[in-house]
């Protein structure tokens, strides 16, 4: 599996951003753009929250996210078309689901302590190559020997 800091651009497509509640929204949001700059491509971006919430709560996390898009991407940013949405589920299977179509899927690495293993199981799942982001800046336990991605992102092949 070759390891890239460029985007995928010999791909066409739009880009979809997957984005989840993981803290690296904003690193995912930074590489999404990159991803449709190079594509020239519009984004979606396709923030997953858990089922559950109530309608306050869910309004109150897609600001949130909203906001922290627009922050990773402030000043001097390149106009890019996009579109937001959020949907209620499984994260996984959501962003695999609004994969068929799309160039590419960009998401934040998984973290070891955690169960739901969302960039893995798109990895294995979408139609399309996936861009596993990194955050270099972030701190937290080291991903298990073998699955490590570059210090930016980790591109995967479309599975056959």
């Amino acid at each position: 599996m070759p390891s890239t800091t460029a985007p995928l651009s010999r791909l066409s497509g739009h880009v979809v951003a997957g984005l989840v509640d993981n803290g690296l929204a904003a690193a995912v949001a930074r590489a999404a753009v990159e991803e449709a700059t190079a594509r020239h491509a519009k984004i979606t971006f396709l923030h997953v929250v858990p089922d559950g919430l109530s309608s306050a709560d869910h309004a109150v996390a897609a600001a949130t996210m909203f906001r922290t898009v627009l922050r990773a991407n402030g000043a001097g940013a390149v106009a890019v078309a996009c579109t937001f949405e959020t949907v209620s589920g499984d994260a996984a299977e959501a962003l695999v689901d609004s994969c068929e179509d799309a160039g590419v899927l960009v998401v934040g690495a998984d973290d070891l302590d955690v169960t739901n293993h969302v960039a893995d199981y798109c990895t294995e799942h979408c139609a399309c190559p996936v861009r596993v982001v990194t955050d270099p800046d972030r701190t937290g336990p080291p991903r298990a020997a073998g699955s490590a991605p570059s210090p930016t992102t980790r591109a995967t092949a479309r599975k056959a």
